[in-house]
């Protein structure tokens, strides 16, 4: 948990809902091309001796490591928004376009959903030590959201959002405020990791269509909504289209 979880669950700001969640940890893999893998796709997952089965693999020291770190250790196919047909049709475009375009095996690209906390390093050693089926393994490094700035009263009126002041310095919002272009009949979707939707400043409809709303994301989500979609309600700052409908994805 997260020091921004202890805050929030202080001040009674965060509580059990299951689209919150802290970032997993996530270890990709890569199959040999030499392994003969069948019926991968979509959807696909594969436990540990499942995967030893179609690799047929032996049972080895490595094997029964990888048994011993983890017995619920499953294998997803990493490509969650596309079929094997949809990658084929690509790779077919792609060798039309460069007839030297040799594409790897997609249907030997897994990964594998961890526990928070767990010692991932630990897993992609014994992952790279079963060497007659993994070519190679490695965490994925969670990405990170730009630094947020921000300012003990961040009021429109007091200057404190200069990207909406006229050019040179903004982009004249007021301007287009005036000519009722305010995002009235609007909507917008958020494509970020966490928001806190529960901001006052922020409209109380925006939906969450799809992913977690990661908490360690909660300072940057925020701050984007509130650019975006702030409620004119003279409390903090404004958005730049505050009548817009929003909703948000978490990817």
């Amino acid at each position: 948990m997260s020091v921004i979880d202890d805050i929030l669950r202080f001040f009674g700001l965060l509580g059990d809902d299951p689209n919150v969640q802290t970032i997993a940890p996530i270890v990709n893999v890569k199959i040999l091309d030499s392994v003969a893998l069948t019926g991968v796709d979509k959807g696909t997952t594969l436990t540990l001796d499942a995967l030893a089965t179609q690799a047929g693999a032996p049972d080895s020291t490595a094997l029964q490591n990888l048994r011993s770190m983890s017995s619920s250790l499953v294998f997803g196919w990493a490509f969650v928004s596309v079929t094997m047909s949809d990658i084929n049709a690509l790779i077919a475009r792609a060798t039309a376009a460069d007839a030297t375009y040799e594409a790897p095996k997609f249907d030997h690209y897994f990964e594998v959903v961890c526990p928070v906390g767990f010692d991932t390093d630990s897993l992609v050693s014994a992952l790279d030590a079963w060497t007659d089926v993994i070519e190679y393994s490695y965490t994925v490094s969670p990405a990170s959201d730009p630094a947020v700035t921000g300012t003990g009263n961040p009021l429109f009126k007091n200057g404190q959002q200069g990207y909406l002041s006229a050019a040179p310095d903004g982009i004249d919002a007021p301007a287009a405020w005036s000519k009722n272009a305010d995002g009235t009949g609007l909507s917008v979707i958020d494509i970020e990791q966490g928001w806190f939707l529960a901001h006052q400043d922020l409209p109380q409809t925006i939906k969450l269509l799809e992913g977690t709303n990661q908490s360690d994301s909660f300072p940057h989500g925020a701050a984007v909504l509130g650019e975006m979609v702030g409620i004119d309600n003279t409390v903090g700052m404004v958005g730049i289209a505050p009548q817009a409908t929003a909703q948000v994805i978490s990817h």
